[in-house]
């Protein structure tokens, strides 16, 4: 580790000592790392990924105007899918940009608030730096809604820690869902031609008889459901380029709230989403 990244660790550790959340109560101790791991398949980028990185939490540092972000989907008898999997998810965006959060607290919120939806639903939790925290409820959104996926023209820079967390700033997705419209989704790629996500799901594709999602480090949100197929082995980890997609070729999509569904790959139309008012 450099000395400038020695430092502001050092740093983002005194500040979280000292910082109280609204109501009183300490933060949690959440002492940040100043630059994402350098991923094991690029050993070559080693130095410039952590120098780059390492502007990239200090800008960070001097804008925190972002709130961290949660998508739960409650269930009929009011429990909460993959709860235990979103919260992890959000205590380790807490560590790593130095948020306030009384973890307990909010699961309590939420799942108070889930016994209180009379049928399936979506639960969107905000959290901002200073500890506090809005939750809103929302319509379950329906995979059906969605009937293919195009190739977008954006490219994510792998080395952008917003692409790791689930955070309102979505600039880059929200510029990719131009390309689309209210039945369709689009592929991102990095700056290498990696496939990512898509700009609602993460997704996988059928190679040699198993499901390939991308590996982490191509630079996107390592989603609750993702981690859910992972574990139960009906997925596999791998770098997949551009090159490799076929069009008309099935792509699994997932999400917690959506849940699993399948998309074909259909050529890239050039119009731009009517937004409706």
């Amino acid at each position: 580790m450099s000395g400038f990244e020695q430092l502001a660790s050092k740093m983002a550790l005194f500040r979280c000592l000292f910082r109280r959340s609204h109501v009183g109560k300490p933060c949690e101790l959440a002492p940040r790392g100043i630059a994402l791991r350098c991923p094991a398949d690029r050993p070559h980028d080693r130095s410039s990924h952590w120098i780059i990185s390492a502007k990239a939490m200090r800008n960070v540092e001097l804008d925190k105007n972002f709130q961290l972000l949660e998508t739960m989907r409650t269930e009929s008898n009011g429990a909460v899918y993959l709860l235990d999997r979103h919260m992890q998810r959000l205590q380790n965006s807490c560590r790593y940009f130095g948020f306030c959060c009384d973890l307990a607290e909010i699961r309590r919120a939420v799942t108070k608030a889930a016994m209180e939806c009379e049928k399936a639903d979506c639960l969107r939790l905000l959290l901002s730096s200073g500890g506090d925290y809005q939750l809103q409820r929302r319509p379950l959104s329906l995979s059906g809604s969605l009937t293919t996926l195009h190739l977008s023209s954006v490219r994510v820079d792998s080395r952008d820690p917003f692409l790791y967390h689930k955070t309102t700033r979505r600039q880059v997705y929200e510029n990719a869902r131009l390309e689309s419209d209210f039945q369709s989704d689009v592929i991102l790629a990095n700056e290498h031609g990696e496939v990512t996500e898509t700009t609602l799901a993460n997704l996988a594709f059928q190679r040699n008889n198993r499901w390939v999602t991308p590996k982490v480090s191509c630079g996107l949100l390592p989603g609750t459901m993702r981690a859910e197929l992972l574990s139960t082995k009906e997925l596999v980890e791998s770098v997949i380029h551009l090159a490799e997609l076929n069009m008309g070729e099935v792509v699994r999509c997932f999400n917690s709230v959506r849940g699993v569904f399948d998309l074909p790959l259909m050529p890239t139309r050039n119009r731009v989403r009517e937004e409706q008012h």
